[in-house]
């Protein structure tokens, strides 16, 4: 194969030459979109799924999808060893440029970017000196007042209220986009989540579209219980064979070059037995995708079980997804969570017996 002309070119969130096999989430997104757009309620997104299955990837396209459709948009990556505060700043200072042109009145703008800045400069420390604090890049005098108590959950809320009565001025909306959602502390998934609910009762046009490891549904329920309802989650998973061969094909076909149906046989096979031996799980996607690793659990959050209902090895799901794009990880506080029932709703290996099981017991039986 001529190195130049190779089309397949996989690496950590680098587009494929062909996104195959994601049509439904582009398709929930849209619908999301013009919902928010029509003064409909909608629910912020949140995307799960294993290392290499094409998370970052689809995050990007979604941020194409509402940067066509005029929406202000910004992205971060959170780290587990950085606060929330300034990359989020950042990220919202961004989505407000690209509406600040739209605006018919610069001084609501100038009063936000004050507001903003507020909220950035609580990220200093008290006690550092002048020299050593850091200055967001915005050159409107810093607000007081509003949105800098030193409380991330308050300042959010208040922060992102704001942020929202701007998309409403000009008839868009923001949308947040955050890689790798688990790592964020559990204060600031806290406040994210309070944030969110905010939003969610105001109508507020004004989403967060997140991405992160199977047991980031886990993180956001510990974080607050009714996350499972605030959120429509979207379990990405590996591409069926369908979708893989259109993966590999298309690029081919637009080089003048064809795959032959026992080759593409053969990299299905190939792709299957090298995942499911190297990991234990389901394959990832392709044989062109990164193979799937186990997910690594950040210091902020204890490592969530396994699911009791999933017979799937998955070890980071902790909550089944229902139809309607909501997760239930609640079951492990549910007073019939006993140590008994948590002995016989463990999932069951292919070579253990399948005979009955008693039932969850009630509360109080021994």
């Amino acid at each position: 194969m001529d190195p130049v002309r190779n089309p397949y070119a996989p690496g950590a969130g680098q587009r494929p030459p062909e996104l195959a096999g994601r049509d439904r989430e582009l398709e929930v997104f849209d619908v999301v979109l013009e919902r928010v757009a029509h003064t409909r309620p909608e629910r912020s997104l949140v995307l799960t799924g294993l290392r290499g299955v094409g998370k970052t990837v689809l995050l990007n396209s979604l941020r194409s999808q509402a940067i066509t459709r005029l929406w202000g948009t910004g992205k971060i990556e959170a780290r587990p060893d950085q606060p929330m505060r300034r990359p989020l700043s950042a990220a919202l200072h961004m989505a407000i440029r690209e509406l600040a042109p739209r605006h018919r009145a610069p001084d609501r703008i100038d009063d936000f970017l004050a507001v903003l800045k507020a909220f950035a400069l609580r990220s200093n420390p008290g006690n550092a000196k002048l020299r050593e604090r850091w200055q967001p890049g915005i050159d409107v005098p810093a607000a007081s007042g509003r949105a800098d108590s030193g409380d991330i959950e308050i300042d959010l809320v208040e922060l992102f209220t704001d942020a929202a009565a701007i998309a409403t001025d000009v008839g868009t909306g923001i949308a947040l986009f955050i890689d790798e959602m688990q790592d964020l502390s559990a204060d600031d998934v806290s406040a994210l989540c309070a944030a969110c609910h905010e939003l969610s009762q105001l109508g507020a046009p004004l989403i967060v579209v997140g991405a992160g490891l199977p047991h980031l549904p886990a993180v956001l329920s510990a974080a607050k219980s009714y996350s499972e309802r605030l959120f429509r989650y979207q379990r990405i998973d590996r591409l069926d064979r369908i979708s893989a061969d259109q993966a590999l094909c298309a690029p081919a076909l637009r080089e003048g070059v064809e795959y032959e149906a026992k080759a593409l046989d053969a990299l299905y096979e190939a792709s299957t037995r090298t995942s499911c031996r190297r990991t234990g799980r389901r394959p990832g996607t392709t044989p062109l995708a990164p193979r799937s690793a186990p997910p690594t659990y950040g210091s902020a959050h204890p490592r969530p079980r396994r699911s009791w209902r999933s017979g799937s090895s998955d070890r980071g799901t902790s909550g089944r997804l229902r139809p309607n794009g909501s997760t239930c990880a609640r079951w492990p506080r549910c007073p019939q969570w006993t140590p008994r029932a948590r002995r016989w709703r463990r999932p069951t290996s292919p070579r253990r017996s399948t005979a009955a099981r008693p039932r969850c017991p009630r509360p109080g039986t021994p």
